[in-house]
């Protein structure tokens, strides 16, 4: 018998998939692990059945890819790693593609993370080609750790931080490097938080004092820009960011960084146009009034981050405090929230971006060889050149997701 707060959760998963044959092979994948799951509960509390639950649910909505076959893997994933049930079996019940994404992750799940195992240790083997076979094992690995994350509490403080660390040098890392913002942002606080404990709550409190100081000014700016707007008859979405405490980690030094400055504000201005010409019509417009500051002007609009990311980007002061504005479409903004999904929402799973592929093929290449690393490997210089910059988080300023004040397109 389905708990209630099973029902809840598998019909708000359910609601998310559109086609009754697709809602038919969730349910048949939710009514396995439920079954071979059984009475096993989570040291967190709650029956199992309800962790593959939410991880499906973060696939579905926080990543916004409600796709049946990775619904489905999530469901199943954590069953041959902690029932009896075999791939063989697996494949018997849902087909090999199914099946050879419930062994990607399981196989991902034997391995100890840290950034020196990736690049230097013969398990590097095993984990790349798990990955390099297919990116959407990944995807659901991401959606587990968050998963996970949220649960660490009840552990001691020692695998807590074990736990944490490899989140920050490998599920962050891969995060950011599929473009998938939400996991990215989650997986780092919530690890950070786990890393840094107090250091950390003492930070986001000097955040959050400084976001609400900071609040009446981004107001007004705001409500300047919509009314300089809307005297040029210009469509556009006004939208604010806020920088989380992810944003002070330095990953090339793994060091949190608690001095948050004064001069810079916390919050970044979005403003979704229509089209490519609009964002550079709406920054001139903007700049008429509100000069940009020599040299902060980036255009990655005609020359684009590998990912496919695009925007430009430039920092006015306002009232003594600068502030970050970006332009951009909407589609710009699908990409640079979802990363490789969106490419698999809108079109499909061959339509991967090179930037992805290129990636995937060379840790494909990598893990064939059997070697130590990157430096023994037979890679040419610059393949390892490109993996290695795939495979490093430069220090970088990211923010949480889109706030509540949002002004429309009008």
């Amino acid at each position: 018998m389905i708990l209630l707060d099973e029902k809840k959760l598998l019909k708000q998963l359910l609601s998310n998939v559109k086609e009754e044959n697709d809602k038919s092979l969730v349910t048949k994948a939710y009514e396995i692990a439920d079954k071979y799951h059984g009475d096993a509960r989570r040291k967190a509390g709650g029956k199992y059945i309800v962790h593959p639950l939410q991880v499906a649910l973060i696939i579905a909505e926080r990543f916004q890819y409600p796709d049946p076959i990775l619904i489905s893997v999530a469901l199943l994933h954590d069953l041959v790693e902690d029932t009896e049930l075999t791939i063989k079996d697996i494949e018997k019940e849902f087909g090999e593609e199914i099946a050879n994404l419930v062994e990607g992750v399981t196989k991902i799940d034997k391995i100890t993370f840290s950034r020196k195992n990736i690049l230097n240790e013969e398990n590097s083997k095993k984990l790349i080609r798990s990955v390099a076979n297919d990116l959407k094992v990944m995807v659901i690995k991401l959606a587990d750790r968050m998963n996970n994350l949220s649960t660490l509490k009840v552990f001691s403080l020692e695998k807590r931080r074990r736990i944490a660390k490899e989140s920050i040098e490998f599920f962050s890392l891969f995060a950011k490097r599929l473009g998938i913002f939400a996991a990215y942002t989650e997986i780092t606080d919530n690890s950070l938080l786990h890393i840094y404990g107090d250091r950390l709550r003492k930070l986001k409190k000097k955040i959050d004092t400084r976001l609400k100081e900071e609040e009446p000014l981004l107001k007004e700016l705001l409500f300047s820009v919509r009314e300089l707007l809307d005297e040029k008859n210009v469509k556009a979405q006004i939208n604010f960011l806020e920088k989380g405490t992810h944003s002070f980690y330095d990953f090339e030094r793994e060091q949190l960084i608690e001095n948050i400055g004064t001069e810079r504000s916390l919050y970044r201005i979005v403003v979704i146009v229509e089209n490519k010409i609009d964002a550079y019509t709406v920054m001139g417009i903007v700049h008429s009034k509100f000069a940009p500051i020599r040299k902060s002007i980036v255009d990655m609009i005609a020359t684009p981050k590998r990912n496919g990311f695009q925007s430009l980007f430039s920092h006015i002061k306002y009232q003594g405090k600068i502030f970050q504005f970006q332009f951009r479409t909407k589609t710009m903004d699908e990409i640079g929230h979802l990363g490789v999904i969106y490419y698999w929402k809108k079109y499909d799973y061959f339509s991967t971006p090179s930037y992805f592929t290129e990636f995937k093929e060379i840790l494909l290449k990598l893990s064939e060889e059997g070697t130590h690393g990157i430096a023994d490997s037979t890679l040419n210089l610059s393949e390892k050149a490109k993996l290695l910059s795939m495979l490093t988080i430069k220090p970088t300023i990211c923010t949480k997701e889109i706030k509540s004040l949002t002004l429309p397109m009008r």
